[in-house]
């Protein structure tokens, strides 16, 4: 893989028609393109400087995105595609993508073009869940003052290279992102037939000025619940809260948080996130590194010594992310809810750091929405280079796209199934995994009665 680069006149003049004048005295803008590991690797420092200026979330840092590469990324069928934007020799933009290729029978028949972090496949399973999206935020990374001059010479690379990719499709974007602030209105106003669809809800706390605060603007119920959590897991009967802030407690916490998380919701009948190995490696990777940053957030509730609730975020520029958490709800103390008494914990820390919000991610679950009625929403915008114009490839990869979704639709239901028979045992299994679908049927409906997007 190489590092090529070419040189875009002026920022007005980007988008313009060939041939445009452009004075020798303005500024240039140079685009590098980054395929190499290696280069990848380089580019940590000046990268999260930028991350830093732009800011961004945690999920644009270095760290969060060359570890999902390691993990979920590097394979023969995808290649880093890595735009970096440099405005008078000064980088005001990186675009972290990759592209991804599709054979059948040896032969290529899809190129996609995708955002590093978002959901990927396992090329050598079919197993259910098999595709995993560790990653909530995704955007372009830009300067403030440059978000126009990125979205363009986004636009002006991909027309200037039509056969990277038949298809472009930037997942898990924000509305607050670069992507659809700046280059959805371009793709309108350019006239490219594009798609732009919601895919997630994710609720937030904003305005927190200090936990009583933050306390006084919630329902009477709910404040009591938090308040009432608080007290019980603070220090009352044994129990304590724990934080995690040291390397040598670190791998402890993480087998906990991980048998507590897979226990919690394998009794729901989910499969959990830590069914993925390469999703447990991940997990404890970004923990060690956001750890030695200082960007870790890590808190258990103990009951004399043992750890009975566990929950794991992250802290960068302002923000907290309420990432994932484990306890037992069988238990007879899981009614006092030791996982609110962390969030509220949570909270306090961000009142006492003065951090402007927390994050609490995709997913409509209640409690969410007892907390808050804030949120903001993921998109998917997906459109083609243009580059794609052989019918036979385009039907052969719409028939291997519906076969794909048709076998893991079956692998997901028996996947649920197994997991209902290793927790209830096999007399039950059946019912309950009947029961299930029939609840989340109904979940769904609701959801769609109220125009929202399932978690």
């Amino acid at each position: 893989m190489t590092t090529s680069e070419h040189m875009i006149g002026r920022p007005d003049a980007i988008l313009t028609k060939p041939g445009a004048k452009v004075r020798e005295e303005t500024p240039r803008v140079l685009i590098t393109t980054i395929e190499r590991e290696d280069q990848f690797a380089l580019l940590r420092d000046e990268w999260n400087d930028l991350a830093r200026g732009a800011h961004v979330t945690i999920y644009q840092t270095h760290e969060w995105l060359s570890l999902w590469w390691k993990h979920f990324g590097a394979d023969n069928a995808r290649s880093l595609h890595i735009v970096v934007v440099r405005y008078s020799g000064e980088i005001v933009g990186i675009l972290p993508l990759f592209i991804e290729t599709r054979y059948w029978l040896g032969l290529r028949i899809h190129k996609s073009m995708r955002l590093i972090g978002c959901a990927v496949r396992n090329p050598s399973s079919r197993r259910a869940f098999s595709e995993v999206s560790p990653t909530d935020f995704l955007d372009f990374i830009a300067l403030p003052q440059h978000r126009t001059l990125i979205a363009d010479a986004f636009l002006r690379h991909c027309e200037r290279r039509p056969h990277l990719a038949d298809e472009i499709l930037l997942e898990n974007v924000s509305d607050e992102s670069v992507v659809m602030k700046e280059l959805v209105p371009r793709l309108r106003n350019a006239g490219i037939r594009h798609t732009v669809r919601q895919s997630d809800v994710c609720p937030r706390l904003n305005g927190i000025v200090s936990a009583d605060d933050y306390l006084a603007r919630l329902r009477p119920s709910v404040r009591r619940r938090l308040t009432h959590a608080r007290t019980i897991f603070s220090g009352h009967d044994g129990y304590a809260l724990e934080s995690i802030t040291s390397a040598g407690a670190l791998p402890g916490a993480l087998n906990d948080i991980a048998e507590l998380h897979q226990r919690r919701w394998n009794n729901l009948g989910y499969p959990g996130l830590f069914m993925h190995q390469r999703f447990r490696a991940f997990h404890d990777d970004v923990a060690a590194a956001f750890l030695a940053n200082g960007w870790l957030w890590f808190q258990a509730v103990k009951w004399h010594s043992v750890r009975i609730a566990a929950r794991m975020g992250f802290k960068f520029h302002g923000r907290m992310y309420d990432y994932v958490s484990g306890f037992d709800e069988c238990a007879l103390w899981a009614k006092h809810r030791p996982g609110m008494a962390l969030l509220l914990s949570m909270v306090e820390d961000a009142a006492a750091h003065g951090y402007q919000s927390v994050e609490l991610l995709r997913g409509k679950e209640g409690y969410k929405f007892d907390l808050t009625s804030d949120y903001v929403c993921n998109w998917s915008v997906g459109f083609s280079s243009g580059a794609t114009r052989n019918r036979f490839r385009r039907l052969i990869y719409g028939s291997l796209r519906l076969l794909d979704r048709t076998l893991t639709r079956l692998s997901t239901e028996w996947m649920l199934l197994q997991i209902q028979k290793r927790t209830h045992g096999i007399s039950s299994c059946v019912t309950r995994y009947f029961r299930f679908r029939m609840r989340r049927l109904k979940e769904k409906l609701i959801e769609a009665e109220g125009g929202g997007e399932q978690s």
